[in-house]
């Protein structure tokens, strides 16, 4: 049922969760984002390693939220995030890029750059990084949930904005109702040949956005 999460526990994500959080990301994360398919990347270890350093860097911020069912080990879904000055996500993805890793290549190109969040007078931004949710708990909105209580521990903390990059439907469809605009966007068929994305593979999904919201 839509909205029923009586059986689910939320939590504060620790470096304590991060195999499970691997785990998670390898069976119900990967396969199932349209840009990691076309970039045939579909787990960690073809990623950048890199990732296993953001992965990490996120389950240490203390802003990460993840939830179980009652009683289980297994994650039911994660949102992965980050605590960052405005020159910090400024450079994220610039610094240390790995230009093998196709998915950050394109991170890269979303990147706003500080000149937006100075506009704001924003110093702390919320870097909402990776959502997942394991399949058997879809369409009860628990990824909404993940947000919602990303969104306002990351308030409580003294974040002044959220940001994301939406490389997929579900993504955006959660964050638009909650006040989310997009500040910038690219189309992935401008730039699939060089980066080598198969276009075949990204199903409806051409463009990919950078999406901010005040908090």
């Amino acid at each position: 049922m839509s909205g029923d999460l009586q059986d689910v526990q939320f939590f504060v994500m620790t470096p304590g969760d991060y195999e499970d959080t691997e785990t998670l990301l390898n069976n119900h994360f990967f396969r199932r984002n349209p840009l990691s398919v076309a970039a045939k990347q579909l787990s960690v270890e073809s990623f950048s390693p890199q990732l296993v350093v953001d992965i990490k860097k996120c389950l240490a911020s203390g802003v990460s939220i993840g939830a179980r069912a009652n009683g289980a080990k297994t994650l039911a879904g994660v949102f992965l995030n980050s605590s960052l000055s405005v020159d910090e996500i400024s450079t994220k993805y610039t610094v240390n890029l790995d230009t093998s890793c196709i998915v950050y290549r394109v991170l890269e190109m979303l990147s706003t750059g500080e000149q937006v969040f100075n506009d704001m007078k924003v110093q702390r931004v919320l870097d909402l990084f990776t959502l997942c949710v394991h399949e058997d708990f879809e369409r009860r909105g628990l990824a909404r949930t993940l947000l919602e209580k990303s969104l306002l521990l990351a308030k409580e903390q003294g974040h002044q904005a959220a940001c994301v990059q939406t490389t997929n439907s579900i993504t955006e469809k959660i964050c638009v109702p909650l006040g989310f605009h997009t500040v910038k966007s690219l189309d992935l068929t401008t730039v699939s040949d060089d980066l080598g994305i198969d276009l075949s593979l990204l199903g409806g999904t051409r463009l990919v956005k950078a999406m901010i919201k005040l908090l």
